[in-house]
């Protein structure tokens, strides 16, 4: 009788003891799936946030205004409208300023940012106007109302286009011995940040070759 209720508790006890055991398992089981199912979906949306910023990356780069005011709306005189003709058949607006006074030795080739027009750059243009300079407001593909879409190597073209332009106009000085205002990237593409560094390095022989780099670019 002693001995059956031992081995009766002991039962009991095995029995106690594997439904805590299951039980645990199932806590642990139903724990691991909750964190499972959190990691899956953090995922998610990192990689929809991933996917957003991928298909949405130029409309975060370039920003762009198409509408363009008149010059005498924004107090710019002198102004010429013109157009020239990119590598890829686009033709593209942009202001040729006027020096005031007589013809200027130096043009200055203004590239735009990455957002706005070339009004919004009125301002420079004016001043480089009241310094004796004459100044080309580029606007890019698909910048005050240009045709086409921003890209890098678009960009370069239209940069390489405006440059050409610039260097074709009778009222553009350009001596025989120029070597060009506009240095070139690894790509061969022509890089007016560069131009400009160039132009600041070269300050001190500024005096020098006055006569022999008419033509100035200014990224803006």
């Amino acid at each position: 009788m002693i001995r059956q209720q031992k081995t009766s508790r002991t039962r009991d006890w095995l029995t106690v003891k594997q439904g805590l055991s299951v039980n645990q398992l199932n806590a642990r089981g139903v724990e691991m799936s909750r964190l499972l199912i959190i990691a899956a979906g953090s995922g998610a949306v990192v990689a929809a946030v991933l996917t957003v910023i991928w298909t949405m990356q130029r409309r975060l780069i370039y920003f762009p205004i198409g509408d363009v005011p008149t010059p005498d709306e924004i107090g710019l005189s002198d102004v010429e409208p013109v157009t020239f003709e990119t590598t890829d058949g686009l033709r593209l607006n942009a202001w040729f300023v006027a020096a005031s006074g007589p013809l200027s030795r130096v043009t200055v080739l203004v590239f735009n940012g990455n957002a706005g027009n070339r009004a919004h750059r009125a301002p420079l243009a004016a001043a480089f106007q009241h310094h004796g300079l004459q100044v080309l407001l580029v606007d890019y593909r698909g910048y005050g109302g240009n045709p086409g879409t921003p890209t890098e190597n678009g960009l370069a073209a239209d940069s390489r286009a405006a440059h050409a332009y610039l260097a074709g106009r009778p009222d553009v000085p350009r001596a025989p011995s120029s070597p060009g205002p506009v240095r070139s990237d690894r790509s061969g593409s022509p890089n007016p940040r560069a131009a400009v560094g160039h132009r600041r390095r070269a300050r001190s022989h500024r005096a020098r070759r006055e006569q022999s780099a008419p033509l100035r670019c200014r990224g803006g």
